[in-house]
This record gives C-alpha cells, structure tokens and sequence, in this order.
C-alpha cells in the first residue's frame, strides 16, 4: 500500500514529536477534551462514507488477529488494506491538519484518546505497522488492545460519559491511528 509511506511521512510532519508528559494524575482537562472532539469530528468529517468502509475493515482484521496470534502478515494485510488506502490518507492528513491547528502533539492526542477509552469502558483495538514501516526484516502488523476499564479518575469518566456515542463511533479511527 503506497498510501503508509506517504501516511508515515504526514505523522513526521504533525507538530510536538516529543514534548508532551502526560500528567501524574492521568487525569484529562477540559482543553485536552475539547481538542481531541474537534480533531475527531473533522477527521470524521473528511472520512465522511469511507467511515463505514473503516469500520467493517478494522472489524475483519481484529477478528483475523483474534483467530490466532495477534500478528497480521504483511501481504495479506496490505492487500486488504489497499482499498482503503485513498480514505486512508485523506483522513491522515486531515488528522495532522487538525492537530496542528489544535497545537496539539500526536503523543498527547494518542494518550487522551488512550485515557478516554479507558473511562468510557470501550474494548478499542489499533494497528501497528510501525515495524513495516521501518522495514523491519521478517515484519508483521499488530493489533492492540487499547486499554479499558472502570478505574479511571472520575473526571476522565465524566468527561467519557458524555461522549460515550462518539467514543464508539470513533473506534474506527482509533483502530488506524487516526
């Protein structure tokens, strides 16, 4: 798929690849919140159908990855993968627009996303094709189970509670990292 290559060139390019600690707390602010649902919605929005076509590929490749280990083959998976490969993109770059309008990093977005799934109780999954894209010999992709559950700081579930429908909505976007 031509589409990771370019997709891994728009990540280098999103501002702050390093600078944020998240708190000791783990607790999310309202800033954090708000610039994560508006990040989302125009990444929804840029995605507009293709959403659907999201979502039913990251449902069939987290069902392959739990019929037996947890690695997906390379050319199997990019085979998969290239029809959505223009949405793909498209909705890679609005991800890095946005952030960057936002002032918001990549890692502080993947962590209050991390920290909103996790309080809303939401089984989420995300590809890593990191490995591939590094040309790792002998790579797979992975899928990982986002962490989630109950003991969360009770501001990080308020602020999930009230976005639990598009948390789920959204499970699509955080399953390709976007």
């Amino acid at each position: 798929m031509p589409y990771l290559g370019a997709a891994a060139a728009l990540d280098r390019k999103a501002i702050g690849s390093s600078e944020f600690r998240p708190p000791t707390t783990g607790e999310l602010t309202e800033k954090q919140v708000k610039a994560f649902l508006a990040i989302e919605h125009e990444v929804e929005s840029r995605l507009g159908e293709n959403l659907a076509e999201l979502r039913a590929k990251s449902e069939d490749l987290i069902r392959q990855s739990r019929t037996g280990t947890a690695a997906l083959p390379v050319r199997p998976t990019l085979s998969a993968l290239n029809p959505i490969g223009r949405a793909f993109l498209n909705a890679k770059t609005a991800l890095v627009d946005a952030l960057s309008r936002a002032g918001v990093s990549r890692e502080e977005f993947e962590w209050t996303r991390q920290q909103l799934y996790h309080a809303a109780a939401i089984e989420a999954w995300q590809l890593d094709f990191a490995d591939v894209l590094r040309g790792v010999p002998d790579a797979e992709f992975t899928v990982h189970r986002l962490p989630h559950g109950t003991q969360a700081p009770s501001t990080n579930r308020s602020f999930a509670e009230h976005h639990i429908g598009e948390l789920r909505r959204w499970a699509p976007l955080a399953f390709f990292g976007l």
